[in-house]
């Protein structure tokens, strides 16, 4: 089991002896002391995750650990002695070689001076600094105990005496010197004193990949890039929007271990993060990097390649997946029916041999596999796990797996049956949440899964439930998206935009195209046209000037006016008010659902009625207007709130985010006429400090057209 280790570096590169110049371990301690913090990570519902150590690397505030202290977790919290540190945001990570960096707020700490790893020798005495089991800052001496490598993976360890525990990880390893040589990683839980360490000479080297040096002005604050395009030409952006790759190639992909898939001349290589050609364009067809190799295919059949660019397993399958957790998944043949193949480690042997209807990747340790028509689950060692029982299953993702059960048959058509229904497994093959009526399920990422439910008017829309089945955020989205930094990208109607976990909109749907965001931005588009944008919605890399209409009215303006034609089923309209500085404001929605040269029998139901508005405005009123001419047939259909919905009067003086009143019971019409239309208003009162928010007003409505005929007017 792994356990993170915190180093400090400076940019202050000796290659001077090792054993000149000794310092005592006080004296060591005192000098590296203040560089070095206790990290600690939770879960979306903020229980602890893990703990571990840092090293404050220079003035920027560059903190580095391991990246097994942060993997899997929502939240990060860094402290330095009694001090709660901020945390900004991900500089750069390495998984395969265990490197995290990231950024803290203060930049008051010092660093250390770095030394250089290859000149250490077996022997040699070295000191650990971090904070194992929450001490913090313990000082412990040892040597080198041997240097190790592991070929296979690209990775290499300093083995070392001195003693680590849970906590220590990312800690920092010095000589006697005072220099960073290291930083801690693991220890064999099954040994004595059998402690590792990495090179600080591999964390200099995630330096040069991601561009990262000490007052370069054109370095990513966050160690991502992003393809743009332009001219025709691809190249690449970084977090703030600066060209790093000018646009030079046929095609880019997006960085993966490292390297970045690019096309020149109808042939495929891969760049590193400084642009260079690190294999040269040779390939017709190939996958991009994932633990050290990528997929390539040669005369039909698929192999893999290492980052020189050297065939390590000679195409030889039918198909092949990435590699996933030391595993790839390769199929030698396969008709309609069966598959055969397995799983092969990276030398290309066979460690696990199938032939059966369908198997799939591993995911935390588990991989599922069709035994007999049902599925179930196996590990690394062949063993079943949780026995075949399932007519479909997702793979596991933060410890939970979504089954499927149905009488209409096996595999991914099942989980699409009128009769299939969906729970949540954990890697015992215990329920967490029972089977029920869910659709279109997803996987859960940052504790929040969506799913999509049917509700009682027949209409389906996305919803998304955390691990025990609860709702958290309403079914209202035509088209979910996984949470990622804390928002999804969530589809209403033809447009995209992101909402937080609470469901409210951080930006709204007014975009065409929306991707995940990854290191603080996200790819959108406009038409066909993308571009990038912050977590604000403001443009990070929009080249060809795009603009978004948004559509704000002022107060008692009609907004929203749509015409309803016939054979429309739903439709959806909503607009919003800018309350600026006013004690009282309101928001007037009004929407005509009929064309001007048609009348229609019809019944009209409205289903839902949405408010949003921030925690700085108390809801004090919302009322139906009836609005018509020339019939009476709606008699007193849309009234004051009372009438139309008992329940609205009790959401007077709430404090909330958004409020849906589902009014389909109530507001059930006959014939309706060309001019009637019906009218919200809602009023909020600020009672914070006046800056302003928008109160937003929105109806679903549902039509069931029973005749049309022209109008003789």
């Amino acid at each position: 089991m792994k356990y993170l280790l915190l180093f400090s570096l400076t940019f202050i590169f000796s290659t001077s002896n090792a054993y000149t110049q000794t310092l005592t371990a006080d004296q060591i301690y005192s000098k590296a002391n203040n560089a070095i913090v206790t990290i600690y990570t939770f879960d979306n519902n903020d229980n602890p995750i893990s703990q571990g150590s840092g090293v404050v690397l220079n003035q920027k505030g560059w903190v580095v650990t391991n990246y097994h202290v942060y993997k899997g977790a929502n939240k990060l919290i860094v402290k330095h002695g009694s001090k709660i540190v901020a945390y900004s945001n991900i500089i750069s990570y390495d998984e395969e070689k265990d490197i995290l960096i990231l950024k803290i707020a203060d930049r008051s700490f010092p660093s250390i001076p770095i030394g250089n790893s290859e000149l250490l020798k077996v022997g040699q005495k070295i000191y650990t600094i971090g904070s194992p089991l929450g001490f913090e800052n313990t000082i412990s001496e040892g040597i080198i105990s041997g240097l190790r490598s592991n070929k296979e993976k690209t990775e290499n360890f300093i083995q070392i005496s001195a003693a680590i525990s849970p906590g220590s990880s990312g800690g920092a390893v010095i000589n006697t010197k005072g220099e960073l040589v290291a930083i801690t990683t693991l220890t064999a839980t099954k040994g004595q004193n059998l402690n590792f360490a990495i090179p600080v000479n591999d964390i200099l080297a995630l330096y040069n990949k991601t561009n990262i040096k000490q007052n370069n002005s054109t370095a990513s604050e966050n160690g991502f890039l992003y393809p743009v395009f332009v001219n025709n030409k691809w190249g690449y952006i970084n977090n703030l929007g600066t060209l790093i790759i000018k646009p030079q190639f046929d095609y880019g992909d997006d960085f993966s271990d490292g390297l970045a898939k690019i096309k020149i001349a109808q042939k495929y290589g891969f760049i590193d993060k400084t642009g260079k050609i690190i294999i040269n364009p040779q390939f017709d067809d190939i996958g991009n990097f994932h633990e050290g190799l990528a997929k390539i295919k040669v005369s039909g059949k698929y192999g893999f390649v290492n980052k020189k660019g050297e065939i390590i397993i000679k195409p030889q399958f039918e198909d092949a997946n990435n590699f996933s957790e030391g595993y790839a998944r390769v199929i030698e043949k396969s008709d309609f029916w069966t598959k055969k193949g397995g799983y092969i480690d990276k030398s290309g042997n066979y460690m696990i041999s199938y032939e059966g209807a369908d198997f799939d990747d591993f995911s935390e340790g588990l991989a599922a596999v069709n035994i007999n028509g049902k599925f179930g689950y196996i590990n690394k060692k062949s063993e079943t796990v949780i026995k075949p029982q399932f007519s479909y299953v997702f793979p596991f993702r933060e410890g939970i797996a979504w089954v499927c059960t149905s009488k209409e048959g096996v595999g991914v058509m099942a989980s699409f049956s009128s009769d299939a229904t969906w729970g949540c497994i954990d890697k015992r093959g215990d329920f967490i949440i029972p089977y029920q009526r869910f659709f279109w399920p997803n996987s859960f990422y940052e504790g929040l899964a969506s799913v999509k439910l049917i509700q009682p008017n027949g209409i389906s829309k996305f919803c998304y439930i955390d691990k025990t089945g609860n709702i958290v955020i309403q079914p209202q989205f035509d088209l979910p998206g996984n949470f990622h930094e804390g928002l999804a990208s969530v589809k209403v109607g033809d447009k995209y935009g992101y909402i937080n976990k609470i469901g409210k909109f951080i930006i709204d749907p007014v975009l065409d195209g929306a991707a995940d965001f990854e290191g603080g931005i996200a790819k959108v588009w406009v038409g066909k046209s993308n571009a990038y944008i912050d977590k604000t919605g403001n443009w990070i890399w929009n080249p060809q000037n795009l603009q978004i209409v948004k559509q704000t009215v002022q107060s008692d303006e009609k907004i929203g006016f749509k015409s309803l034609r016939i054979g429309d089923n739903q439709s959806k309209y909503s607009g919003s008010i800018n309350l600026i500085n006013t004690n009282k404001s309101t928001s007037t929605y009004q929407y005509t659902p009929l064309d001007d040269d048609l009348y229609n029998l019809f019944d009209l139901r409205i289903n839902k009625i949405t408010l949003s508005f921030d925690n700085n405005h108390r809801l004090v009123e919302i009322t139906l207007i009836k609005s018509y001419s020339g019939s009476n047939s709606l008699q007193d259909a849309f009234a004051d709130a009372s009438k139309i919905d008992p329940n609205l009067i009790n959401l007077f003086g709430k404090q909330t985010g958004i409020i849906d009143i589902n009014t389909t019971a109530e507001l059930k019409l006959g014939r309706v006429w060309k001019t009637n239309s019906v009218t919200v208003k809602a009023y909020a009162e600020d009672y914070g400090m006046g800056n302003g928010t928008d109160l937003k007003v929105s109806i679903t409505d549902n039509l069931f057209i029973q005749q049309s005929i022209k109008s003789g007017f």
